[in-house]
Parts: C-alpha cells; structure tokens; sequence
C-alpha cells in the first residue's frame, strides 16, 4: 500500500506548498541572522520597586538550535524561550518563538473586534517582547493598549529589563528592573 503524500507535497496544493516553502526560507534566513544572547538560568530581582505585579524571580529556558523545520544543520540560534515569572500572588510561565510575528482578530466588524498583536525578535543583542491590542482600523487607533519589554545583559553579567506601557487612554510609562543571576 502506498504511503499518502502530505497535501503540500502531493501537488493537490501547489499554492500552499510555494508559501510553506517562501515560509519556512523566511524563518530558515531570519534564524541564522539571529544567533543571539543567552539568558537562560534563575534570576533574582535586584531592583527595588514599589509596584506589585513585577516578578521577584525569573526562570529563563532558552535552548540552542542546531537544526531547521527539514531536520537539516542550521548555524546554532535562540529560536524559543520560555519564562517563569514568579511574582508574590503565584506564577506563570509563558513560552515564545523568538522571529514571530503574529496576532489574532476576534469578530468580523474592524470597528468593534479586537485585534491583538505579539512580536518577539532580536534587535542586536537585546531581546524585544511587544504585545497589545486594539479596535479600529490599525494598531494605536481606537482603543488600544500596548507592552513593550526589552531585555539585555549589563557588563557585570545582570538582567536589565525595560518595560514600558501605554494606551488610549494612558501616557507611555517606563520602567526598568535589574535582575542578578543566582548560581
């Protein structure tokens, strides 16, 4: 018995396999351009800060990638981090790929459904988490709120993360913590 093709390979598709594969070059291409800093360990909040969402702890898994959606060997890059937030209500933990874009519609009106957006990309060697959302015609128009973190290593080895916040309704607010690693 013969073994059925995948519907990209099979020709049944011939469109979709050509995205598939302009797709799967596209992340192929951004991943050897960005083999990145490591952040993986357990990290301690160093900074003192007032508000109380912001996690006490960190837990970073971050592994290196040898090889591409083929199964073939790819020059080694961060393409995955997951993160364990543990803050003083509880914890989460929350997993990215690092070279997406992407995003979500809910309802099919563009004045009344929301749109969310997420990106997490390498700019350098600082690693930049954007998340938010909004209704109305594009991003930062009607209601819209958006998250920005950027991540990165001081000289002496510490976490500097950058986060900053604003919306329709709310000035942009920054705020920046220092985490030390714990051995």
């Amino acid at each position: 018995m013969a073994r059925a093709e995948p519907f990209f390979r099979s020709g049944v598709y011939p469109g979709v396999r050509a995205v598939l594969t302009a797709s799967f070059l596209g992340i192929s291409a951004v991943a050897t351009a960005q083999h990145g800093v490591d952040f993986s360990g357990r990290w301690a909040l160093q900074s003192s800060v007032t508000e109380s969402p912001v996690a006490r702890a960190l837990t970073i898994e971050q592994p290196l990638t040898h090889k591409n959606v083929y199964g073939e060997e790819m020059p080694p890059a961060y393409l995955r981090i997951s993160i364990r937030r543990e803050k003083e209500a509880g914890g989460g933990t929350e997993t990215r790929m690092i070279g997406v874009i992407g995003g979500s519609v809910s309802g099919t009106d563009h004045r009344i459904s929301r749109r969310t957006h997420h990106e997490t990309l390498w700019e350098g060697n600082k690693l930049v988490f954007v998340d938010g959302s909004y209704i109305g015609d594009s991003p930062r128009s009607g209601e819209w709120t958006e998250r920005r973190e950027v991540w990165s290593l001081t000289a002496d080895g510490s976490l500097a993360i950058e986060i900053s916040t604003e919306g329709a309704h709310t000035a942009r607010q920054t705020q920046r913590l220092v985490y030390g690693r714990q051995r």
